[in-house]
């Protein structure tokens, strides 16, 4: 029988996992490559990644049409396997200094609050029957900005010292917040909806459901390529990109056109592609020498966090306006323009912090 709790234990784990594999690559970037070279190895991340986000639902489809679903939850165990033993190999082992280890446990104090307060944003989603769950939404926030506060109070920071601020570091994560939270609408609900709106088959879903990795690895490969003035340009425009993608997304499921959903996910892809290069290259010139570790493995914490907050938030709204029902019932266009709706005005505030960012010196 399905044990959905053990199921949610497996999600944790694997959530823990991708966060740290994720801060150490992106805390080694600034290291390991001159500045000259930020804005083409944050390109080729994304190809990285657009190709795993990419491969991960294909296989999954054709797993689950083919076997099970259950057999779509181990196709990625084989490269986790491999990924372990490469590790054992590939990375030194390094004594660490006694009074090292004492300030990082000081320094996780913040970062113990700011997972309590992850853990809130989630419960809309996790207990959608229960209206009192939306509470979760601001008492979470409220959680994460008193993490960053008693941060500031300490000697050794463990968060950069200008996130959330007006500053250009400020800026660049209040970009990699606010797109994600946009994003998680389809990212949550875009397959269930394809499935309920055109009946399409979960290889057919999963090939529409990867269109946004592929344009954002395709985009940020070419972003890479072109001047720092260019790159600055589609950085500012970015979030209007995903704003008429969602909007696209949107009309096709409401008017049931489906290359209009295509086009409109495609476009969120962009939007990435354009953004997030750009974006941390931004952040990593504007950060000082001492912080650029502590900054760049700080981006991915800000993304999950969005995308942790845009599942609350759709989560709930979903319940609440009775997504699920009204699109099995043929009936669901007020709902998913609540939902899709309310992702292109989340991406619109992210529009005028783009254009700062791209446009300072």
């Amino acid at each position: 029988a399905p044990l959905p709790f053990v199921f949610a234990l497996g999600r944790f784990l694997q959530g823990i996992s991708d966060g740290v594999i994720a801060a150490l690559c992106y805390s080694l970037i600034p290291e390991l490559f001159a500045a000259r070279l930020v804005a083409r190895v944050f390109s080729i991340e994304a190809v990285v990644w657009a190709s795993a986000a990419a491969l991960g639902p294909l296989t999954g489809g054709y797993a689950t049409e083919a076997l099970s679903w259950r057999a779509a939850m181990l196709v990625g165990l084989p490269l986790a396997l491999l990924f372990l033993v490469t590790a054992v190999f590939v990375l030194p082992a390094r004594a660490r200094d006694a009074q090292s280890a004492t300030r990082r446990v000081v320094a996780l104090r913040p970062v113990a609050i700011c997972l309590a307060g992850v853990a809130l944003l989630a419960l809309p989603t996790a207990l959608p029957g229960q209206q009192v769950a939306v509470l979760g939404l601001p008492l979470g926030l409220a959680l994460v900005a008193l993490a960053l506060r008693v941060d500031a109070r300490q000697a050794e920071r463990f968060f950069p010292r200008e996130a959330f601020s007006r500053s250009l570091v400020g800026r660049g994560t209040w970009i990699m917040f606010l797109m994600p939270v946009a994003q998680a609408v389809s990212t949550v609900f875009l397959a269930l909806a394809l499935r309920a709106v055109w009946g399409l088959s979960p290889i057919w879903t999963g090939w529409i459901v990867v269109t946004m990795a592929l344009f954002w690895s395709g985009s940020a490969f070419t972003v890479a390529r072109v001047s720092t003035v260019a790159r600055r340009r589609l950085l500012s425009v970015a979030p209007g990109f995903q704003a008429a993608g969602a909007l696209l997304i949107a009309l096709g499921l409401t008017t049931g056109v489906l290359p209009l959903v295509i086009l409109g996910h495609a476009l969120s892809g962009c939007a990435f592609g354009f953004s997030w290069g750009p974006a941390n290259e931004r952040v990593m010139e504007a950060t000082p020498e001492a912080e650029k570790s502590r900054t760049a493995s700080f981006m991915p914490t800000v993304q999950t966090t969005g995308f942790a907050v845009g599942a609350g938030l759709f989560g709930w709204l979903a319940t609440a306006t009775g997504l699920v029902p009204a699109l099995e019932g043929g009936t669901g266009p007020a709902a998913v323009w609540a939902l899709w709706g309310g992702a292109a005005l989340v991406a619109l505030l992210a529009l005028p912090v783009a254009r700062g960012l791209g446009r300072e010196g």
